[in-house]
């Protein structure tokens, strides 16, 4: 649904809201940063996950940590965009080194797991042992503590994080190929962790 001036807060709007039960908010913003798909990761929703009936399927189907897995992803983007917004009015220097960090994990999050290459063979469509595997993998790097002087460093080093994961989500699953890209991923890791 598209509403005139996209305004979602409009009767019709909010009542077709309601009864689908879910929302994916396409953003134009992320559209113009080329992040594919432009759907807002934060705006968006899905009201079945709090269902008992999902979780026992998903509890069955992955496993009974996902829905937390899913829901700590959205608190990190959160807090990203919070702290995106701080950088932008204070500067790079106007906030603390850790903010620099909790704003890179969550754009490691952004680029990894939620962005997707329609386009690639691999890419297009992710098995859902895959889907676990990089989940698990990105929520281990948000967990895990590193050490930066300064905010470029920060930066260089998410870039280059961000870039083996990326080339790692190109690559056939359990692959030589993709077994390489997390090795390298690792040995990065050790770099900087506390």
């Amino acid at each position: 649904m598209s509403p005139a001036g996209g305004n979602l807060k409009e009767p019709v709007t909010e009542n077709t809201k309601k009864v689908a039960r879910c929302f994916y908010a396409l953003e134009q913003d992320r559209a113009d940063r080329k992040r594919y798909p432009a759907v807002n990761p934060i705006d968006s929703y899905s009201k079945y996950i709090e269902y008992p009936e999902f979780e026992d399927y998903i509890g069955k189907r992955i496993n009974n940590e996902w829905l937390k897995k899913v829901n700590e992803i959205k608190t990190r983007l959160q807090r990203g965009k919070e702290i995106a917004e701080q950088i932008n009015i204070l500067g790079d220097d106007g906030v603390p080194v850790e903010y620099h960090v909790t704003f890179w994990k969550s754009e490691l999050i952004d680029f990894v797991i939620l962005q997707q290459d329609a386009f690639d063979e691999i890419d297009a469509v992710t098995p859902m042992e895959r889907q676990e595997a990089i989940v698990n993998m990105v929520i281990d790097i948000c967990h895990t503590e590193f050490e930066f002087d300064n905010f470029n460093e920060v930066m260089d080093y998410f870039k280059k994080m961000i870039n083996v994961c990326k080339q790692m989500n190109y690559s056939k699953f359990k692959s030589p190929e993709y077994d390489d890209f997390v090795k390298q991923l690792n040995e990065l890791i050790q770099e900087r962790k506390a």
